[in-house]
């Protein structure tokens, strides 16, 4: 081991204070190490190659489109990840969404993904939506109208708005689908900072 990012993860959820020595090569490190806690709340890489979509994710189409799980990494991830293909002349609105995530004992959330946009033609919108538990109404957390190859890049977007809630989140795409070759998308991870 040599200097670098070291992870582990503590499954102990007491609010207490411990006492964490650090000894690397026999050597204990007693120079403030820095450390960081994060806490995932939920988190995808789309990794199971035997599956579509993970386990209680959804998708709703149109005819000529798809979402389905994919062994490429254009988004800027490993393989495999989550990719929309629309091969469609008409305007059509896809999305895929998560099941629930109870993030009813979450603050300050944070949401990351990966992605990458093989733009065709024209224009179309792509968005991030969540949606409530109980609730039939989508609200939009971020969106873009590509008209160009976007990416690969890493969105972060503040969920801070959801603290405490339990809710659904959505990738849209919106237009035309034939104007977009393909959405990727990977690593996503919900945490509160």
């Amino acid at each position: 081991m040599g200097n670098g990012e070291y992870s582990f993860d503590i499954t102990d959820q007491t609010v207490e204070t411990i006492t964490l020595t650090i000894i690397v090569d026999g050597v204990e490190i007693i120079d403030n190490p820095g450390i960081t806690f994060t806490n995932i709340v939920f988190e995808e890489s789309f990794t199971d190659p035997q599956s579509s979509l993970p386990a209680g994710w959804s998708k709703e189409v149109s005819t000529g489109t798809t979402w389905t799980t994919r062994s490429t990494s254009y988004a800027g991830g490993t393989s495999h990840e989550l990719r929309f293909s629309g091969y469609t002349t008409v305007s059509v609105e896809c999305r895929v969404n998560t099941g629930l995530i109870d993030a009813s004992q979450a603050s300050n959330l944070q949401l990351k993904f990966k992605h990458f946009v093989n733009h065709f033609v024209n224009t179309y919108k792509l968005s991030v939506e969540t949606q409530l538990e109980g609730s039939d109404t989508w609200i939009e957390s971020w969106s873009i109208n590509p008209n160009s190859n976007i990416g690969p890049e890493t969105i972060e977007i503040d969920f801070g708005a959801l603290d405490g809630e339990i809710f659904k989140i959505a990738w849209i795409f919106e237009g035309v689908g034939w104007h977009i070759d393909n959405w990727y998308i990977d690593d996503i991870v919900l945490k509160q900072n």
